[in-house]
């Protein structure tokens, strides 16, 4: 099963500083479900009380520290309540190394938010020389004590910088 987060046409259509994203996950098992919110933005939803995860692929040649950026919307609202987020990367194929999960205050709310990871991939994970392939896993930890939301966690765009 693939899951298709957005086509390049919406996500070129929305802002300049966007990487075309397709996020999959052939595990029906792990994969978060498509969706989209009231104003068909489309969106891979984790559920609550689940470890679910998405991978992207794009071409990396900058040798800097990467920031990872998400974009997102919480399918209900509720106050006062946490998800736990976890990204992994890969350079070329090579094994996923997992980051330490991070808990992000989740907004009472539905409308679209963004949030950027404390820690970035640093430069010295890059491997040397030009044109490299930079995967990534985003995984809800919906299993962790931290993870207090029992709404969907709605991605919408991975962003390769630090959002403002």
């Amino acid at each position: 099963m693939n899951i298709i987060l957005a086509p390049k046409s919406y996500v070129d259509a929305q802002t300049f500083n966007k990487f075309s994203i397709y996020g999959f996950n052939p595990d029906t098992e792990s994969a978060p479900e498509q969706v989209s919110n009231i104003n068909g933005i489309p969106a891979a939803s984790f559920k609550a009380g689940e470890d679910r995860e998405l991978l992207m692929e794009t071409d990396w040649a900058q040798r800097i520290d990467i920031p990872i950026s998400l974009e997102y919307y919480m399918d209900s609202e509720q106050s006062a309540q946490k998800i736990s987020l976890q990204i992994a990367y890969s350079f070329d194929g090579s094994t996923f190394v997992w980051m330490n999960a991070e808990n992000i205050d989740a907004p009472s709310d539905k409308a679209i938010h963004t949030t950027t990871f404390a820690n970035p991939i640093p430069v010295s994970a890059i491997p040397t020389g030009d044109g490299h392939t930079l995967r990534i896993k985003i995984r809800r930890v919906g299993s962790s004590k931290t993870d207090t939301h029992s709404g969907g966690f709605c991605l919408t765009a991975v962003k390769y910088y630090r959002a403002a």
